[in-house]
């Protein structure tokens, strides 16, 4: 499989014309090549960019359909989408959506389709992709577009695909006039809500992510909004791209210089850090922290049952502290995080026994 082409703006219309020359393709993620692929225009091309392939399908494993006559829609969606990513984050992040025609492959349905092609971390892998998007023929799902919460809740792993269920008619899985929008095909937007929920779970901004983050519309007042719960916005899904969310705090979201520095999923520039916890004799403990973090790092020990006997702001990169006592202790790291390490608040539980405590008090 080839890797994602660049293309000019407008180039949805050639596609469609070798598409149509050509006939569809028989989808394959051994050997498919995209019939569409669409670049987000007019940013410098050495910023951050996500490669993402929408697959499309037809056909599912309990014989539901979906018309092909949707293809010029879908193709113009995708392309809408790549051009939503650059403008609304000021040039800040690019994308690059490479669409294949499934041809007749099957989609494997499956109750509420909560499950997704065998191939898909291969298809990834194979052509270098951060991201896939499915379209295929609804079950009767519960929702019109789902984000894979597989990197969830640990941030710094994020999920690797979005589904949108598509009736024989077309339409999404919900009636017309929903809250999200969800008729005809999946739009630019809808497209770009799924996309964020990815971008949240893998980036850590300076400024922090706004609450409920990719849901926030109606939280923070934005035009437009059909509250409560809306969770389709651009608006705001732009403000959120740029870090312009004014929260009582400050403002939330990731600033346009920030998605190069930590890169994408196929090719992170952010992790999370090594931490060296190791017991000593005497009933010790040494904790050792990378350069870098971020900020502060506390330290709290626990018991057991949750109870906070220990807690003190870590102020170097080691420290060694002492068990008050024999058990099982819960040894706990926060730290913020910055450009380079994720925020987070690893934990260890330690055991330690008399024969640890009879040195105590001994050269």
């Amino acid at each position: 499989m080839s890797k994602p082409r660049s293309t000019t703006p407008g180039a949805g219309c050639l596609a469609l014309l070798l598409l149509c020359l050509l006939g569809p393709l028989a989808g394959s993620s051994q050997a498919a090549t995209p019939v569409a692929s669409f670049a987000s225009p007019a940013c410098p091309t050495d910023v951050a960019t996500w490669h993402i392939a929408y697959r499309l399908y037809w056909t599912s494993s309990l014989g539901q359909t979906t018309s092909r006559s949707a293809l010029p829609s879908t193709l113009r969606r995708a392309e809408e989408f790549a051009t939503d990513v650059s403008e609304d984050s000021a040039c800040g992040v690019r994308a690059v959506v490479d669409v294949f025609d499934e041809g007749a492959a099957i989609w494997p349905a499956s109750k509420n389709s909560e499950g997704s092609p065998a191939d898909t971390q291969a298809f990834l892998a194979a052509g270098g992709y951060d991201w896939i998007f499915y379209r295929f023929p609804s079950n009767g799902e519960s929702y019109c577009a789902i984000t894979n919460s597989t990197g969830f809740p640990t941030q710094g792993t994020s999920p690797s695909q979005s589904r949108f269920p598509v009736d024989p008619e077309g339409r999404l899985g919900c009636e017309a006039g929903s809250r999200f929008d969800c008729t005809c095909e999946p739009s630019d937007v809808l497209m770009e809500h799924e996309w964020l929920h990815a971008v949240v779970a893998f980036y850590n901004p300076r400024l922090g992510w706004p609450r409920p983050d990719v849901h926030g519309a109606c939280a923070h007042g934005f035009p437009g909004s059909r509250c409560p719960g809306e969770g389709v916005n651009e608006a705001y899904f732009a403000a959120m791209m740029q870090g312009l969310v004014e929260e009582a705090d400050g403002p939330k979201g990731i600033e346009p210089d920030e998605w190069t520095r930590q890169g994408t999923p196929a090719h992170p520039l952010i992790s999370h850090p090594r931490l060296r916890v190791r017991a000593l004799r005497r009933a010790r403990m040494s904790v050792s922290l990378p350069p870098g973090l971020g900020g502060s790092v506390r330290l709290t020990v626990k018991t057991r049952q949750g109870r906070t006997v220990r807690t003190q702001l870590v102020r170097t990169r080691k420290l060694v502290f002492s068990i008050p006592r024999p058990g099982r202790w819960l040894v706990c790291l926060d730290f913020e995080g910055s450009e380079s390490y994720y925020r987070a608040r690893p934990c260890s539980e330690w055991s330690f026994y008399r024969s640890d405590f009879a040195h105590r008090g001994r050269k």
